[in-house]
């Protein structure tokens, strides 16, 4: 029997805190150019969810007038 369904917002979210440690291990073992790199890829994910989740906050205003 498969498991409970986990919304794409959420594994998204688990990809985004996931970056996140990579990036501060890259720093902790010193390769700052990587950890950068992956610091700056977590943050356009980040951008992007911010957006979905402004337009989802929109539509749904939209229905409850």
């Amino acid at each position: 029997m498969a498991g409970p369904r986990r919304s794409r917002m959420a594994i998204l979210y688990g990809i985004l805190v996931a970056l996140l440690l990579i990036s501060g291990l890259f720093f902790v073992v010193g390769q700052a150019v990587y950890g950068l790199t992956v610091l700056a890829i977590a943050t356009l994910l980040n951008v992007r969810l911010l957006a979905f989740r402004r337009r989802l906050g929109r539509r749904d205003a939209g229905r409850n007038r």
